[in-house]
């Protein structure tokens, strides 16, 4: 149980005690009857006989000064209990603003760099440019697919060859030309170098930068 709930229910209850004090000092007070028949006992509100005897009452009635002290502690307890809300409510505000602060201070920064990024790769533009370093003569990125061209194989000694001038019984089919397909893609590695002026660098995307 947190203090707050602990405080609130000692309020509750002084508050109930004074109630109850305050109850009790009012001037209703009945009378008790012992009765004693047979050898028993008993107690009623009215005499039970003409041996009952009336039997002394304990008066627990608090007395003006108790009750005033409960009061009191009542009300210190219901006024420090609010002075506790009102202080948690004040730092759970403060706690939301810090916060909101943070947040705003972040989302500063962050455009910041986001404008200097900007500026960076506008000069970088403007005093870099690329190189190229690459192989000569400059590589194409896809080549061009070329067909392939294979002679067909030649018959073997005498397979074709009959006797005398007659006609041959079959003729070697040519063979069927290779397809000509598309080759995969090979990939292209840049093949520059970035040269700035003095005092300058560029961290922008590369394709940005002339090339020299």
């Amino acid at each position: 149980m947190t203090p707050i709930a602990i405080l609130t229910s000692r309020a509750a209850v002084l508050a109930g005690l004074a109630l109850g004090l305050a109850a009790l000092s009012l001037p209703a007070h009945a009378q008790v009857y012992r009765c004693s028949e047979n050898g028993q006992t008993t107690y009623s509100d009215h005499p039970c006989g003409t041996r009952a005897k009336p039997v002394p009452m304990i008066d627990n009635t608090p007395t003006a000064a108790d009750q005033k002290a409960a009061r009191e502690r009542a009300t210190a307890e219901a006024a420090e209990v609010q002075q506790m809300e009102t202080a948690r409510r004040k730092a759970q505000a403060a706690e939301d603003a810090r916060q909101a602060q943070i947040a705003a201070q972040a989302a500063e920064q962050a455009r910041r760099e986001q404008r200097q990024k900007v500026v960076v790769a506008q000069e970088g533009v403007r005093y870099c440019h690329r190189v190229y370093v690459g192989p000569v003569p400059y590589p194409q990125p896809y080549p061009t697919p070329m067909p392939v061209i294979s002679q067909p194989p030649a018959p073997a000694a005498g397979a074709l060859r009959q006797p005398g001038n007659g006609a041959k019984p079959f003729a070697q089919a040519p063979a069927a030309p290779t397809p000509i397909g598309p080759r995969p893609p090979r990939p292209h590695y840049p093949h520059y170098r970035i040269v700035c002026e003095p005092g300058y660098a560029y961290e922008g995307p590369e394709d940005l930068l002339p090339i020299q």
